[in-house]
């Protein structure tokens, strides 16, 4: 069992299925203690970032990348509105971290088609490296229903 408590002792996230990552996407800027098992692992410190390479306006690039269809069956469809004509780089991960696909491009379309034709049901990663500083990172879900 995977715990993330804030300060005050609430629990923000359990994770009882066994993973090699846990995707922590929602967490507020604070303390919290990470526990396994119920044995604290590490306390950490959330802050909000404040530097040009990860301030508040990569946000809005984060929320103008969007990915469809999901669930994914032979082909990932990916809206890059903000991004388009910068030298980009996308990497496709599945649940173990290895890289089954990869795009890169000297100039971004706005739509960006990648095929997955032998992807099997589960979740995957997507890091999308745009130009020298922007970094996203999305999640979705392949079910192929063949």
């Amino acid at each position: 069992l995977i715990e993330i408590t804030n300060e005050d002792g609430e629990s923000m996230i359990r994770n009882s299925v066994p993973r090699i990552q846990l995707i922590v996407d929602d967490l507020t800027e604070g303390n919290y203690t990470v526990s396994i098992n119920g044995t604290i692992c590490q306390e950490i410190t959330i802050i909000e970032p404040q530097n040009a390479l990860f301030g508040k306006d990569d946000l809005d690039f984060d929320k103008s990348v969007t990915l469809f269809p999901n669930p994914v069956q032979d082909f990932i469809q990916v809206h890059l509105p903000k991004l388009e004509g910068l030298v980009g780089n996308i990497q496709i991960y599945d649940a173990f971290g290895q890289i089954i696909t990869e795009h890169q491009t000297e100039a971004m379309q706005e739509y960006e088609r990648l095929e997955l034709p032998n992807a099997r049901n589960g979740l995957y990663f997507m890091t999308i490296k745009a130009g020298d500083k922007r970094r996203i990172g999305k999640r979705f879900v392949v079910e192929d229903t063949k």
